[in-house]
């Protein structure tokens, strides 16, 4: 049985064997130069936390990947899949045309997305994470460590330095460190986290890994949630090589959509 050295460092023990070398070895399916069970082990342990409000619509279908990057360093990308954007309901939004802007709507899908860079420190046999990404409206907002050993700014349900808090705007589902952050963020402050009270770690499984660009594992799938209203409807959502994300809804509901994933997922490098 795995104990771990050091139980009050920062990061995440996930056992003495997964260090970066063994991490460079072993199955791949991805041909990414990170093992499978490294990928799994790693993205199961630093599945964010989503803190958003009770009444929200935040249903979804996540899928994630991870990838080696430099020495000792795994970046994961996590993909809530959310099914629909419901748009604002700050005060800005309310307000007739010319002032009303796009970005209060809503749209079928939801492609947000959170990329978290975790490093493997020697001393501790601690992953850590080192760097976040969180989009907020096709933009990310970026939190780094600097010289400290994980980003203070950050929130941490569980062990500093392991998987993060999301603070995920009313409505929209953009990102953010705090409640504060968020409730300035977007078009001129469009986004709110003022009721946010509920928290959830990100749905995760072995079996929700779609891989990298070169050697995707899943591409094209249909609503696996049979509760869902869609399900059964036969939309299919393409990670890698659809044009739009529409949160499995079908063409014939009007709506507009969100943007692919694919682009993001090659912009970071998957």
């Amino acid at each position: 049985m795995d104990i771990d050295p050091a139980p009050t460092a920062a990061g995440i023990f996930i056992g003495h064997a997964f260090t970066p070398d063994f991490c460079s070895s072993g199955t791949d399916l991805d041909q990414d130069g990170l093992s499978d069970l490294c990928e799994e082990r790693l993205s199961w342990a630093f599945a964010p936390e989503l803190y958003y409000w009770g009444y929200d619509d935040i249903r979804r279908e996540a899928y994630w990947a991870a990838r080696p990057s430099g020495v000792d360093n795994v970046v994961i990308a996590y993909l809530p899949s959310y099914y629909r954007d419901h748009g604002s309901n700050t005060y800005v939004c309310s307000l007739p045309p010319p002032l009303h802007h796009p970005s209060c709507d809503g749209h079928n899908g939801d492609s947000e997305m959170m990329l978290l860079t975790v490093y493997y420190k020697y001393e501790t046999e601690h992953w850590i994470l080192g760097e976040a990404a969180y989009s907020a409206h096709g933009s990310y907002n970026m939190y780094s460590r600097g010289n400290k050993a994980y980003p203070s700014v950050l929130e941490y349900p569980g062990r500093k330095g392991g998987y993060p808090r999301a603070w995920v705007s009313m409505g929209k589902h953009a990102n953010y460190a705090t409640r504060a952050q968020c409730n300035g963020g977007g078009f001129v402050g469009t986004d709110d986290c003022t009721a946010n009270n509920s928290a959830v770690r990100l749905e995760w499984s072995a079996y929700w890994n779609v891989g990298s660009s070169n050697h995707p594992i899943i591409n094209c799938v249909v609503s696996r949630v049979p509760s869902y209203e869609y399900y059964g409807s036969g939309r299919q959502e393409c990670f890698w090589t659809g044009s739009e994300f529409s949160g499995w809804i079908p063409d014939n509901v009007g709506g507009d959509r969100a943007d692919p994933y694919g682009p993001q997922l090659r912009a970071a490098g998957f």
